[in-house]
């Protein structure tokens, strides 16, 4: 899940390290929670969201790819999103303060950490180009690209909400689609 190849890292990381299952549905943390732990995703779907101060639920983002770090690392800060498994969902779990310390300790895990927050960056980046610079359709059709396989684990409300669009214009676009696909 992390691609370290270093014998004594690992050998830390297996030490302070634990493994959770949460079954579909189960939310591994909310927004305004404290949040102690670092969870990497190993299988499964998440989701983050963040609620309006009117109660409004606003989808942020979703993780799919194995060893994508799903919680912010942020000392004993809270969440700035909830978290809620898609799927059935398996993370590996180890305490933030733990997390320093191995950034602290070895160089191949500041590399690891760096390269995590590089991918997310540019994630990010790509994700607010999506979603204030393309048309509708273009925003779809950049979720099946970048997220593919999802479109049969993420429901229309929340996939809608995520491109910055009405459940009537992602189920429009959904049918325009499949009218132009040739049998």
């Amino acid at each position: 899940v992390l691609d370290i190849h270093n014998k004594d890292v690992i050998e830390e990381v297996i030490g302070i390290s634990s493994i959770r299952h949460c079954p579909k549905g189960r939310t591994l943390y909310s927004q305004g929670e404290t949040v102690d732990t670092c969870c990497f995703l190993m299988e499964g779907v998440t989701g983050a969201f963040l609620y309006t101060t009117g109660g409004k639920q606003i989808s942020d983002d979703f993780s799919f790819v194995s060893g994508e770090m799903i919680t912010p690392l942020n000392g004993q800060r809270k969440a700035l999103t909830s978290v809620v498994a898609m799927s059935n969902v398996d993370v590996f779990v180890i305490a933030n303060m733990d997390v320093i310390t191995l950034f602290r300790t070895y160089l191949e895990f500041q590399t690891i950490l760096f390269e995590w927050l590089m991918q997310a960056y540019h994630k990010q980046w790509a994700l607010k180009s999506a979603r204030y610079q393309m048309a509708a359709k273009e925003r779809y059709l950049f979720f099946l690209k970048e997220y593919a396989g999802l479109e049969d684990v993420v429901s229309d409300r929340f996939l809608a909400s995520f491109l910055d669009m009405l459940p009537e214009t992602l189920s429009r676009q959904k049918r325009c689609l499949r009218e132009e696909k040739p049998d």
